[in-house]
């Protein structure tokens, strides 16, 4: 999920398409279905928007392919690069690529400009902080978030495997705030996690339900132009939207 210009932007992984809807959650538009064709997707699993184009990954034809706004198809590239991509972000006009133990970055246009490694981290989510300096990496397997420079120099992690405060059990999304702070969807315990920048826990809410702030297996999360929380609700088949003041 990303949003742009009050757009949110979700991967309808199962049904094989990208929807936008407006911040309101008006639906707008969809594009895509199954298959292997340009503008088709097969399980489409981790997206960004950057710029007015939104990069999309999916199983299966490993690759990137980038749409306008609108959904209009643009261009692909990475199928000779890849080997099982699994997340994607945009920061600072490059494109990081969790693939298989490394992390694959590149110019907007697909052209290959490092690679670093990603030893026994299985990511199903990125993002970079708000100035663009640091990457952070959503580790599903070992129930960390890694912290990366841009190069990647490793700087450190937080998170264990469990059920406490600051514990996860499949974090699968990260996203940061315009202060810093850094928000983790904690999957198998049903919450989303805030830390600081410096991987300090700072608070969490969720619990497994239907209601309103309840969750069944959220998969993504993503912060708004005003600050508000947008979380999809993966199990529950919605898109639950919070204040800001949950991120404090």
């Amino acid at each position: 999920m990303a949003i742009f210009n009050g757009e949110i932007f979700v991967a309808d992984e199962s049904n094989h398409r990208i929807q936008v809807f407006s911040s309101e959650g008006t639906f707008l538009r969809s594009w895509g279905c199954r298959g292997w064709s340009p503008e088709q997707f097969c399980f489409p699993q981790s997206l960004a928007v950057s710029n007015g184009e939104v990069f999309v990954i999916g199983e299966g034809r490993e690759r990137v392919q980038v749409f306008s706004r609108e959904g209009e198809y643009l261009r692909s590239w990475g199928e000779k690069e890849f080997r099982c991509p699994s997340s994607l972000a945009v920061s600072n006009d490059q494109v990081f690529v969790a693939d298989s133990g490394k992390m694959k970055v590149f110019q907007r246009d697909g052209t290959l400009v490092q690679t670093w490694p990603l030893p026994d981290i299985q990511s199903l989510g990125l993002c970079s902080s708000p100035s663009g300096k640091v990457i952070f990496v959503a580790d599903s397997r070992n129930h960390h978030v890694h912290v990366f420079e841009v190069d990647g120099t490793f700087l450190h992690k937080f998170g264990v495997e469990g059920t406490g405060h600051g514990q996860f059990n499949n974090p699968c999304s990260v996203a940061t705030t315009a202060s810093g702070n850094v928000l983790v969807v904690d999957q198998t315990n049903n919450r989303v996690h805030v830390f600081g920048e410096d991987g300090v826990f700072r608070r969490m809410w969720g619990c497994e339900g239907i209601g309103p702030g309840e969750f069944s297996h959220p998969r993504s999360v993503a912060v708004g132009p005003g600050g508000e929380i947008v979380v999809i609700d993966q199990d529950n088949h919605r898109v639950q939207v919070f204040n800001a003041t949950v991120a404090d």
